[in-house]
């Protein structure tokens, strides 16, 4: 499954403009995940982010609401490391990377597109997202 130095990292790719974003609890459940019930978790995620400009200000909310102590945080991990378990995570590799697109951009991801990529002891490739992209950096031990 996992090993020491892996890093799950999801990036939200892609924000656009968009109407006013719902908002509702966020799940707590992982039992039977599915990236149907994954992609649940992001949506309410993405729903609470809003219309919110890709900068400073987001990044300090993000830490501060949905960061490393948070459900949010916990249960994310937990369905990426089910996700990559069972194959429908991360199941394309090069470069000594597993990564793979789980969701295109959509309305109901607030126009973001999700991908997640596990690694281990590399770094990933530079590359820019023109739009921005937000990261959700997962680390599987302490040294990683």
């Amino acid at each position: 499954m996992f090993e020491v130095g892996t890093i799950i990292h999801i990036a939200w790719i892609g924000k656009q403009p968009f109407a006013k974003a719902r908002s509702r609890p966020f799940l707590l459940e992982t039992a039977d995940m599915t990236p149907e019930t994954f992609r649940e978790q992001i949506v309410q995620l993405t729903a609470q982010i809003g219309s919110r400009p890709l900068d400073a200000e987001l990044d300090r909310w993000l830490n501060a609401e949905h960061g490393a102590q948070s459900a949010t945080y916990a249960q994310l991990r937990a369905s990426c490391q089910a996700g990559v378990a069972e194959g429908w995570l991360a199941n394309r590799e090069g470069g000594g990377l597993k990564y793979g697109r789980i969701f295109k951009a959509a309305a109901d991801l607030q126009d973001f597109s999700v991908d997640v990529v596990d690694m281990k002891d590399i770094a990933g490739p530079h590359h820019v997202h023109p739009e921005g992209e937000i990261d959700l950096i997962m680390p599987i031990d302490e040294g990683a």
